[in-house]
């Protein structure tokens, strides 16, 4: 659980700086508001908790047998699906909460992750 939390780390610092970029974009093309804010916030969250679920359940299928496992992880994938529907949903209901802070949002831990692998493989030894 030690290296789920480790990588669940990076990925919040990389959520937080996507989403300093992307409100600063937004504040720089004139498109910032304070439910834009509320969305970042709200997707940043939920993209981290996303991560950390994923986490989880890898970390609890290997304790399954390979049948078990694989229902396990199945449900997990389809509960983390309406999780995002919900939030989804929600950031298009609620008044005070624009959804296209929520939705650049859900795509941040990926980025990170992939922005991670570029730097390190520019830098590596050759």
């Amino acid at each position: 659980m030690e290296v789920v939390l480790q990588e669940a780390r990076f990925v919040t610092k990389g959520v937080a700086v996507c989403s300093f970029l992307f409100l600063a974009a937004s504040l720089l093309f004139d498109f910032f508001s304070l439910p834009l804010l509320w969305g970042a916030v709200l997707g940043g969250v939920y993209a981290v908790a996303n991560f950390l679920l994923i986490g989880y359940s890898v970390q609890e299928s290997l304790t399954k047998t390979p049948e078990k496992a694989k229902g396990y992880m199945s449900r997990q994938y389809y509960l983390r699906l309406a999780l995002t529907a919900l939030v989804l949903f929600l950031a298009i209901q609620v008044d005070f909460i624009n959804p296209w802070g929520v939705i650049p949002a859900l795509f941040y831990p990926k980025i990170s992750i992939y922005a991670r692998s570029v730097y390190q493989y520019a830098t590596r030894d050759r």
